[in-house]
């Protein structure tokens, strides 16, 4: 296991105004404690709030007294978490490497990559989740297919992949002070390129050998890429 600790990374100063990031973070810990301990039906919550898949594809069909629904839910499902160690991968990883690529972005377009990142990723698994055949008539005859459109999706690692996506991006020199528990327990630092990589690739291998997963790998993949392209089309601010 690599459980990355902290960035080393010489480029930016040490203190970097990052309020967006820290916003997120709380109010990713907000909606988890609310769902946790205030609400009766946690199932019930994922599937008003969480991205369901026949939702979207079948948004024209809905009506709702709440505005933009089910679109909201693009965005909604990346502030609500399945469980208390989803929550704490999540948020510790976007942690570590979102100051950098904020301060580099600048707030306000750090969060529109974020949110726009949710987004994509969540598309994307949609996309996946139907073959990439978004006439989905079939899948009422589909019991296993049903099953999966109508599976909510909920967490922040999609939008978090576009966050490591434009962190490799824009740091590739950087080390990850690593902690490595395996046989032995250690802590050396990864370069960026080989740690934010390697993750990329396991990414990757899952989605291949696993499609049926419960895990959104193919949500993460997207994120990381359209987070990886942003950064190159966006440079930033080259000194922060």
């Amino acid at each position: 296991m690599f459980i990355p600790l902290f960035d080393i990374n010489n480029r930016g100063s040490d203190i970097t105004f990052t309020p967006f990031m820290t916003l997120i973070i709380i109010s990713n810990v907000i909606v988890f404690i609310y769902q946790s301990f205030l609400i009766p039906d946690v199932q019930a919550f994922f599937r008003e709030w969480g991205v369901v898949p026949l939702k979207i594809l079948k948004a024209n069909e809905i009506i709702s007294d709440i505005p933009y629904y089910p679109y909201i839910t693009l965005v909604t499902y990346s502030f609500i978490h399945a469980n208390f160690w989803h929550i704490l991968g999540n948020m510790w990883f976007f942690f570590i490497f979102a100051n950098d690529v904020e301060a580099r972005m600048r707030p306000i377009i750090f969060l529109l990559f974020y949110l726009g990142g949710a987004i994509i990723a969540a598309i994307s698994q949609i996309l996946y989740t139907t073959n990439w055949n978004l006439n989905i008539e079939n899948a009422y005859s589909n019991k296993a297919l049903l099953a999966s459109l109508s599976t909510p999706l909920v967490g922040a690692s999609g939008a978090i992949s576009a966050v490591l996506g434009a962190y490799l991006r824009y740091f590739p020199e950087a080390e990850i002070a690593t902690l490595i528990l395996f046989f032995f327990i250690t802590i050396i630092p990864i370069s960026a390129i080989w740690y934010i990589g390697g993750w990329f690739v396991y990414q990757v291998i899952n989605a291949l050998a696993n499609p049926q997963s419960s895990v959104a790998w193919i949500a993460h993949i997207a994120g990381f890429v359209y987070g990886y392209l942003f950064a190159s089309v966006y440079k930033g601010k080259e000194e922060y």
